[in-house]
């Protein structure tokens, strides 16, 4: 078994014939250490990862071994970003692959309550201005005004 150097910190181990070598019998030396320390050969997805951050230090207590998922996310952490809510105007922190370029809000209510106040809007009402059996909180309100004015001139 050869070692050489790949200029970048990563040595490799000459092993002709290695399930994990490349066409030139090449395998990175800490991906062998750790397939060698499990009893397998490694997977395409998975990834060796070096705790410390340095590629040349491969004792296997640096060694640790990621999903390439797994690996991504402790790698590139999700950034947060400052949002406000376009409904109650409070500032808020949300990740940006929760925004995903989206209208973002504080909380699911006021979600609700902006898009039910715009199709509200959408909505052709009746005479009264007011749908019956909308769900809306203009609606609810109406509806409750009418109900209470009825109770009203019934006890009149």
């Amino acid at each position: 078994m050869r070692r050489e150097s790949a200029g970048n910190g990563r040595v490799f181990v000459i092993i002709p014939g290695h399930p994990m070598a490349d066409d030139r019998g090449r395998v990175l030396e800490y991906r062998y250490l750790m397939a060698k320390a499990i009893g397998r050969p490694l997977r395409e997805d998975e990834v060796v990862h070096h705790r410390n951050g340095d590629p040349s230090d491969n004792c296997l207590e640096n060694l640790e071994l990621l999903g390439a998922g797994a690996h991504v996310r402790l790698h590139h952490p999700p950034k947060e970003a400052e949002y406000i809510c376009p409904r109650c105007r409070k500032k808020f922190t949300r990740t940006q692959r929760q925004a995903r370029g989206k209208r973002v809000f504080c909380s699911r209510s006021c979600s609700v309550g902006f898009y039910s106040a715009l199709r509200h809007r959408k909505i052709q009402h009746g005479a009264s201005g007011y749908r019956r059996g909308c769900r809306c909180r203009k609606c609810r309100q109406a509806q409750a005004d009418r109900i209470r004015k009825w109770r009203h001139g019934l006890r009149a």
